[in-house]
């Protein structure tokens, strides 16, 4: 995988180029454009396949901050990624517009039930 994330590509944060976040079996992969994504994206799926492993497009997802829709979608093996506006990573919710409003109603959420549960006990 590491050999595949070797060129110089990904976001631009503090003069620091970061191309993928990973935790587990989990990739997360950064760029500018949807045509350097769709690139970075078909060299991790060559890099993968090489070790045995299969990438499974159906759970894959694309999410544009910034932009609530695109008109380019990115295509894996014929399967077109789906676009989202949000989804939960690590247990943090990303939105489309950065915006931490859903993330702190659903923390309050949590903590209110999890305060509700030891009121029982």
């Amino acid at each position: 995988m590491d050999k595949a994330m070797q060129i110089s590509r990904g976001i631009n944060i503090s003069g620091t180029l970061v191309s993928t976040l990973r935790f587990v079996d989990d990739i997360d992969v950064l760029e500018e454009d949807c045509d350097s994504l769709h690139q970075q994206i078909e060299q991790l799926k060559v890099a993968a396949e090489e070790a045995g492993l299969l990438i499974n497009t159906k759970k894959m997802k694309t999410l544009v901050f910034g932009d609530r829709n695109i008109e380019k979608r990115v295509q894996i093996a014929g399967n077109i990624i789906e676009n989202v506006e949000q989804f939960e990573y690590l247990g943090s919710l990303l939105t489309w517009d950065n915006s931490y409003s859903d993330e702190i109603k659903r923390k309050i959420g949590t903590s209110i039930g999890a305060m509700t549960a030891l009121k029982i006990i």
